[in-house]
């Protein structure tokens, strides 16, 4: 162990066949089709192009780098180098590609439910209007459900 930042941060090498605290460890094929079903379906979200914004893009972008840096690591040596400990919390010992998949997941999950809220919001205003007759400003536009890519 190297201390890395004095007190929050050492570098510690670990070989780790499996998951996150070495859960289903030598569970070597069943990491690497999870990773390449991973990859395919984040490859084709993209190519379908229905998520258009830098924030929706970004966070999938980083969990397809963090999913192909340990899947090529599984492939060719059998197990992932996780790198990164921890000093003041025992927790898992985690690597570079670690780091990409979780901040990307949680950033995709903050983009999801934000981008399902204002469609929601937009929806429901949209057939309150539309029930009352109360047109707001005319513009359809304006009323009618967020459309991921558009201007707000």
């Amino acid at each position: 162990t190297v201390e890395f930042i004095p007190g929050i941060l050492n570098l510690f090498y670990a070989e780790n066949t499996g998951a996150a605290f070495s859960m289903l460890r030598n569970q070597r094929w069943l990491f690497i089709s999870v990773s390449v079903i991973a990859v395919i379906a984040i490859i084709y979200i993209i190519l379908l192009r229905k998520i258009r914004s830098v924030w929706g893009l970004l966070p999938l972008s980083m969990v397809l780098g963090g999913a192909v840096g340990n899947l090529i690591d599984r492939i060719f040596t059998g197990y992932v180098v996780d790198m990164f400990e921890f000093a003041f919390i025992r927790f898992a010992i985690f690597n570079v590609a670690d780091i990409f998949v979780t901040v990307g997941g949680v950033m995709f999950c903050i983009y999801y439910l934000y981008t399902e809220t204002v469609n929601l919001r937009k929806s429901e205003a949209f057939s309150g209007a539309k029930g009352t007759g109360e047109a707001g400003s005319g513009s359809d536009k304006a009323e009618q459900p967020y459309t991921e890519g558009e201007e707000k």
